[in-house]
């Protein structure tokens, strides 16, 4: 649903790499537009809303301005079988005002956001290593220096953090008179993210009670560490992350997203090829009923960016021995219903 930037650059590009895997069935727009494939062809987009469309669709990707989204889901909640479709969320409707009409979302298989950050290639190495006791058997904190924007950013802490929601977030000014909110995750873990993003020269570091990761090497002693090469070459497609100098193998969809001619991609920046392949992710596990980060962790992180842009702090407060939160129980009162797989933009 949408064709605009979002799905040119790479919601598109994503399913077209998922190969095999998915079957596009189709792409609405408000308008008619002729979508261009990496073959040289063009994909006409439907402007009919009519549920007879969505008969053998098993996911609907709803990526359309903020103003539009309430009239696709109303659409969509007209659809019969709507218990058997799944919804991605790319532009969710994350505003305050939003939340009484969260019912809207009842009914579906399940709806999911379109956050791709957490399911980039390093922050998934990351939190394997993690897993796996490289840095130690305790997080201590967690980085992200120019490498973060507003809730992506939030995103990104409390997934490598392990937790779905923040005991405080508190905006200070760095010493350099750049942003930075000083963090406290669910589970007790110290963050920091310094504004604005600037992913050419931006660090993320992650340190544990016996070592750290990242993708430059701290400055003094930081006892025994990881260092991760992020692919942010610009001379060519696709530059395989690395771990300690070693260059780590890749897989079919990777592949496959090299396979897309560079020429084809309107944002070719090496974030979005990145960002194309954690989007992949994002739909594979979709399709696997793998749900890590639905509507209710959305709001939430927008809940916590608003605060902190507005009043400079935001808390929460712990429930159930701290697995939960007093905010995502009141997001939860209007959860929906949770209940493979033809896709449709």
């Amino acid at each position: 649903m949408g064709a605009g930037k979002r799905v040119r650059f790479a919601v598109l590009p994503a399913i077209l790499a998922l190969g095999d895997q998915v079957l596009l069935s189709g792409i609405h727009s408000r308008k008619p537009h002729a979508v261009p494939l990496p073959d040289g062809t063009q994909l006409s987009t439907s402007t009919s809303l009519n549920a007879k469309h969505f008969e053998d669709i098993d996911i609907v990707i709803v990526a359309v301005r903020t103003n539009a989204i309430w009239g696709v889901l109303n659409a969509l909640n007209d659809i019969p079988r709507k218990k058997d479709i799944s919804i991605v969320m790319d532009t969710p409707p994350l505003r305050l005002s939003d939340f009484v009409k969260m019912r809207t979302f009842s009914g579906f298989k399940s709806v999911i956001v379109g956050e791709d950050w957490f399911k980039l290639s390093p922050i998934l190495l990351i939190k394997d290593l993690i897993t796996r006791g490289a840095i130690g058997g305790a997080l201590h904190q967690i980085k992200l220096d120019r490498m973060s924007y507003r809730y992506h950013g939030l995103v990104t802490l409390r997934s490598i953090a392990g937790t779905r929601w923040f005991r405080s977030i508190k905006a200070t000014m760095a010493e350099d008179g750049k942003t930075s909110y000083s963090v406290v995750t669910g589970n007790g873990i110290s963050c920091r993210a310094i504004l604005p993003r600037d992913y050419t020269r931006g660090t993320l570091y992650v340190a544990g009670n016996r070592g750290w990761i990242s993708n430059h090497v701290p400055d003094g002693d930081a006892g025994d560490g990881h260092l991760i090469g992020f692919p942010l070459e610009e001379s060519g497609w696709y530059q395989p992350i690395s771990l300690d100098g070693n260059m780590l193998p890749s897989d079919a969809v990777d592949q496959n997203v090299t396979s897309l001619p560079l020429e084809y991609l309107e944002d070719n920046t090496a974030i979005n090829r990145l960002k194309i392949r954690g989007y992949a992710r994002l739909v594979e596990d979709l399709m696997t009923d793998n749900v890590e980060y639905d509507i209710i962790d959305g709001l939430y992180d927008y809940f916590a960016t608003a605060a902190v842009e507005r009043l400079k702090r935001f808390c929460d407060l712990p429930v159930r021995n701290s697995q939960q939160s007093v905010l995502r129980i009141v997001l939860s009162l209007h959860q929906y219903e949770r209940q493979t797989p033809e896709c449709y933009l």
